[in-house]
């Protein structure tokens, strides 16, 4: 962190304590505070995955994830 902070210190926006969120609504509050453009990254096991990967559609953020999406077929068509 502190190489790229020296490198990149404009580029880096350092996640601060009330942009840490616990539980398992904690992502819903992280993509509140998205602005327009931001990405969300996606890297949590499968089984919660395709639940974030739809708040994402309907909040219609720009989104990288890890694959898959999700491990079987009803949950895949739930997406």
């Amino acid at each position: 962190m502190r190489n790229i902070t020296k490198e990149r210190g404009d580029k880096v926006d350092r996640c601060r304590q009330d942009r840490k969120f616990l539980g398992f609504d904690g992502y819903k509050k992280a993509m509140d505070c998205l602005k327009p453009g931001d990405i969300v990254i996606l890297t949590t096991p499968p089984a919660f995955r395709w639940v974030q990967f739809h708040l994402r559609i309907e909040r219609g953020s720009t989104s990288f994830m890890e694959k898959p999406v999700t491990v079987d077929g009803p949950a895949s068509r739930g997406c």
